[in-house]
């Protein structure tokens, strides 16, 4: 058997599927295991009565149900102007991989056109009458009775460069003829580019832990493929890889998780996308499918609240979401309040820092609020260290200091610790023009003198 070789490249193409439970029809598909997957270089083998190789052969797991419509191979007839038929069947395959009883059979003439640039060209496909249904592994086989030069395109008949070698037969029409195995002849594992057309869904399963669950919980989804998909013969990234794993998930708004199985917080409350993608190889298609199951998470609590203050008297008013309950700490000492509108009464004038926890089924959260109450008129603190007036002031605001200080320096701070005011005080008496910036409101006037911190509740009322 003499065989020509030239150099080519083909271009791999892909198909895909989701409890959820979802079936996808993927095909027409032309499995090229043996070109596409295996070669480096093609090789080309004549098959004529000449040389008595009259038949190749080619075997094909069924990993699961197949339609299989036809299929298609590469060839050339060496002799210009001439043309030569080529019978090509579908088998059984028989316990030992050999080609069985005949299931479906055409017919192909294959002339004399070859380019070394366009493999198309020289393209042929057998077409079944009736598509064939197998979930059995199968042969597919090309026969001449003619003795002219048929090139037939084989892989590149190294010796173990891909899974499941010696999967190709010849038919020996010589003495003692018959269909036998490659292996048991060359010295090459030579598969034959035999390309079956099928036609095959793609079940895929998608299983997440919960439907429901609060924001910010973990949930666990998990992906499940056929055994079409990590099959050599059927999806290519499978073919060099093992067990293919191109398999992503969107989840709230997380970045995208590869693999078939992942984990991870959900971000948003209400309906909330689980998006599966899932790409499948096949040899001339090639597809990525997205799949979308949505789940309910409940939200976490977010708490808030404002307030009104009249003297010592304070309404506080509750602006959480999404709370059930609520708790309140005044911030001096009193009993806590589970009322979401309560009206405190403070006892004396001072900083207070209020906590409220806002409650629900999924969790609390809490917020807390430093608020400064105060009544009218002029205010001395620390033994008359530091005096204040008017208060509340509407256009300056006078501070009197009982010694005169070195360094120190003057702020005025709102009820979000922002400075509003600031100045270096080098005499006992200074004046604050309220005309500018500074607006109505609650603030703490601080004198900062060495180490030392007086403040002084202060409200601006113009």
């Amino acid at each position: 058997m003499r065989r020509s070789v030239f150099l080519i490249m083909l271009l791999p193409i892909c198909a895909s599927a989701q409890q959820i439970d979802t079936l996808l029809e993927f095909g027409p598909d032309t499995v090229m295991y043996t070109l596409d997957g295996k070669a480096t270089a093609i090789d080309a083998y004549y098959m004529n009565t000449t040389v008595q190789y009259t038949g190749y052969a080619q075997y094909y797991d069924a990993p699961q149900e197949l339609e299989i419509s036809g299929f298609c191979f590469y060839a050339w007839v060496e002799n210009a102007g001439l043309t030569a038929d080529v019978i090509c069947t579908l088998h059984e395959a028989l316990s030992d991989s050999l080609p069985g009883a005949i299931v479906g059979v055409d017919t192909v003439t294959v002339d004399d056109t070859f380019s070394f640039g366009d493999i198309e060209q020289i393209r042929y496909c057998a077409q079944f009458d009736i598509p064939i249904v197998r979930d059995q592994p199968f042969v597919l086989s090309v026969q001449t009775s003619s003795p002219l030069d048929l090139n037939i395109i084989s892989n590149d008949a190294a010796n173990e460069d891909g899974a499941d070698e010696a999967l190709a037969m010849y038919y020996w029409s010589g003495t003692d003829p018959g269909w036998r195995k490659n292996e048991t002849f060359f010295a090459w594992d030579i598969d034959w580019v035999l390309c079956p057309i099928v036609n095959y869904n793609v079940a895929f399963q998608a299983t997440f832990d919960a439907d429901t669950l609060c924001q910010e919980d973990t949930i666990n989804v998990t992906a499940t493929t056929p055994a079409i998909f990590s099959h050599r013969m059927y999806n290519k990234s499978a073919f060099s890889a093992g067990e293919w794993q191109d398999v992503s998930w969107l989840i709230s708004q997380n970045p995208p998780i590869l693999g078939y199985s992942a984990s991870a917080p959900v971000l948003e409350y209400g309906d909330v996308p689980v998006d599966l993608f899932v790409e499948y190889n096949g040899w001339r298609n090639s597809t990525m499918y997205p799949l979308s199951e949505d789940i309910y998470a409940f939200p976490q609590p977010q708490a808030g609240f404002d307030h009104i203050a009249n003297q010592l008297q304070v309404q506080f008013n509750d602006t959480s979401f999404f709370a059930d309950s609520v708790h309140w700490d005044f911030g001096d000492g009193s009993p806590i309040s589970n009322e979401f509108m309560p009206t405190h009464n403070y006892v004396s004038q001072g900083l207070y820092t209020v906590q409220l926890i806002a409650y629900n089924s999924c969790g609390s959260d809490t917020t807390l609020l430093d608020i400064q109450l105060m009544t009218t008129g002029i205010v001395e603190i620390e033994e008359q260290k530091i005096k204040v007036f008017p208060n509340p002031a509407s256009s300056v605001l006078n501070i009197q200091l009982k010694e005169t200080p070195k360094e120190a320096t003057l702020q005025m701070v709102d009820v979000m610790g922002r400075v509003v005011f600031e100045a270096d005080v080098r005499s006992s008496l200074y004046m604050i023009d309220l005309d500018g910036t500074i607006t109505s409101g609650n603030y703490h006037l601080r004198l900062i003198e060495s180490r030392q911190v007086l403040t002084v509740p202060v409200i601006i009322s113009k």
